[in-house]
């Protein structure tokens, strides 16, 4: 099953959420392709939500602070981290 853009940019927040990381590494650790990667990574940047600085990226606060709202969602949700499903299947929209 593919990841979504989510997902993957999830994925970065966490592998740089324990070390600093060049690009390689990441690429490698999320197991994607260098253009996703420099798409995904730009878009992070741009956001504010890692930082680049002497050759390395790092998470910022502002990205943790994305992380743990995203982990916090998929466990109030009870996912197992296919919240599109959720969003677009008719039992995810129906109310207890």
């Amino acid at each position: 099953m593919r990841r979504s853009r989510v997902e993957i940019m999830i994925d970065i927040l966490t592998a740089l959420s324990f070390n600093k990381l060049r690009k390689t590494k990441i690429m490698y650790k999320v197991n994607l392709s260098y253009n996703l990667l420099r798409e995904c990574v730009d878009l992070l940047q741009k956001n504010g939500l890692i930082s680049f600085h002497n050759g390395y990226y790092r998470i910022t606060r502002r990205g943790v602070e994305a992380l743990t709202l995203y982990n916090n969602l998929r466990k109030y949700l009870n996912t197992t981290g296919n919240t599109a499903y959720l969003l677009d299947s008719p039992e995810g929209s129906k109310q207890k």
